[in-house]
């Protein structure tokens, strides 16, 4: 028993107050700017998403493991901001129109990853279409595993799974995808 706490171990008892010292934090952030979307910013949300819109896992080689991701690119820089805006983002990626063969003008990207993509994605559900399965194994995703004290990502039983959602959204998006990614075509 560690001392009078209560607790086995001192990791235990560090875990424990790492919990809840997060959930104290967690409640005096203001509200993340995707919960506040009205219903009709939603609906365009989603128009954006299924029209130009990826959704898609991205790789961390350096910590060996796929988190969610969703990207909107488009030459129309005016909706890109308002999409940033809306969703709380304060980077917008530019792609020069030398970086594509077929581009003539510069591509802007906002991009969302992690638990925020979920946030995303689960109000969009009723308006999408195209990437509706795709938001669905995205609420599937084990956001919450994170490596800690003593505690790395290959150690925790999250990988199969994000693996398992990743190979699904390849399957969705397709050769070309899985052409980047390096995977064997199928």
């Amino acid at each position: 028993m560690y001392g009078k706490t209560g607790f086995a171990t001192k990791k235990d008892y560090d875990r424990a107050r790492y919990q809840r010292e997060k959930t104290q934090r967690e409640s005096k952030k203001p509200p993340d700017h995707i919960s506040l979307l009205t219903e009709l910013e939603l609906a365009y949300i989603a128009g954006l998403v299924d029209g130009e819109g990826s959704i898609h896992a991205s790789v961390s080689r350096a910590k060996g493991t796929y988190y969610p991701y969703l990207c909107i690119t488009m030459t129309h820089r005016g909706v890109i901001d308002w999409l940033a805006s809306k969703t709380g983002n304060k980077a917008i990626y530019v792609a020069p129109p030398e970086k594509h063969k077929l581009a003539r003008r510069p591509a802007y990207s906002c991009r969302l990853q992690g638990r925020r993509v979920q946030l995303l994605c689960d109000r969009l559900l009723p308006y999408l279409k195209v990437k509706h399965l795709h938001a669905e194994i995205l609420l599937q995703w084990p956001c919450d595993a994170r490596s800690g004290t003593g505690v790395t990502i290959d150690q925790t039983n999250v990988n199969p799974i994000r693996e398992r959602l990743a190979a699904e959204l390849r399957k969705l998006n397709g050769y070309r995808y899985n052409k980047r990614l390096g995977q064997p075509e199928k």
